[in-house]
């Protein structure tokens, strides 16, 4: 059986604070399937947020 087609779906997902003292549930894209013994799949959360510095792996989506 192949697995299902989740690749580029918007998912909620626990999103970790930085200290890791709590999580709270974000969207995020999913960029893979699920892969490996342990079903894992790598995501990209998605935020209204656009921080003052921006990194190499930012992208920042403009509606205009």
């Amino acid at each position: 059986m192949t697995p299902p087609r989740t690749k580029r779906k918007i998912v909620l997902a626990p999103f970790p604070f930085d200290d890791l003292s709590s999580q709270k549930i974000r969207p995020a894209l999913k960029l893979t399937r699920v892969m490996g013994p342990h079903r894992q799949t790598v995501l990209a959360y998605i935020t209204s947020k656009t921080p003052s510095i921006l990194l190499s792996s930012d992208l920042v989506l403009d509606s205009s």
